[in-house]
């Protein structure tokens, strides 16, 4: 019996041992100091040479740490905003993307934030990648509805140019400023009940000065969620034509 609880022990052990080396990698010293390098490099924002010691952790050891994606994209970014040819643009792009899926691959719980930032991101450097756009903004707003203005923003838009390239109907339009309408007003609930509640203890004079911050960062975003219902009724007038209109009530009646 006590040989068969040795045998256990030493079992979890190795098995402990190889969690280790999984999670740093075949070179745990390497991965380790390029670890500290680039995390130190990327918190002073010097994302350009933050991106060498990066890669090596990325490619080598990705789970040893959540900084490798939380401070990947913007790492990425910079390199590629310093890119000059079309094929090397394409490469960091994809390098880009990566790294969110990585992100919810090790992070499941992340999933629909990863996926507000990766669909952002192909809208700026993927632009005729639109049908992928979109289906990612869905699927992110079916794990969650709480999303940046932005999100909803981008997520408008991209139905709209998928009108203008013909590839959505009037009726798909539609149904996404509605979902958008939807989630705009969620938010905006939300962000004003955070308002008024951090209002009052400003009133009272019992506001930290971490929610001093967290105010004024409420009140930025609630301005933002304001300008997205402004320019999503700019971008549907041109569309929502009484002609076209005139077509859906047809159909639908």
């Amino acid at each position: 019996m006590k040989k068969l609880l040795w045998i256990v022990i030493a079992l979890m052990g190795v098995n402990h041992v190889a969690n280790a080396q999984s999670k740093w990698g075949e070179d745990s010293v390497k991965c380790r100091e390029n670890l500290y390098i680039y995390y130190e490099l990327a918190k002073s924002k010097n994302y350009a040479e933050a991106y060498e010691p990066w890669t090596y952790v990325y490619e080598n050891c990705p789970a040893s740490s959540k900084n490798n994606v939380i401070f990947g994209p913007y790492i990425v970014e910079a390199k590629l905003k310093a890119a000059t040819t079309d094929e090397e643009k394409a490469k960091l792009a994809e390098l880009l993307y990566s790294v969110y899926d990585t992100r919810i691959e090790l992070y499941p719980d992340d999933e629909a934030y990863a996926l507000e930032r990766k669909g952002l991101d192909m809208l700026q450097h993927s632009p005729d990648s639109l049908q992928d756009i979109y289906k990612i903004f869905k699927r992110g707003l079916e794990l969650s509805n709480e999303h940046s203005a932005a999100f909803y923003n981008a997520y408008f838009i991209t139905a709209a140019r998928l009108y203008n390239a013909k590839e959505f109907e009037i009726k798909d339009v539609f149904q996404a400023y509605s979902v958008v309408q939807e989630g705009l007003e969620y938010n905006t609930d939300v962000l004003n009940r955070e308002i008024t509640s951090l209002k009052t203890k400003q009133e009272d004079s019992t506001i930290t000065e971490k929610e001093t911050k967290e105010l004024e960062k409420a009140e930025r975003e609630l301005g933002r969620f304001d300008d997205v219902v402004s320019n999503n009724n700019k971008v549907l007038g041109p569309i929502a034509t009484c002609e076209k209109l005139t077509l859906i009530y047809n159909e639908e009646s």
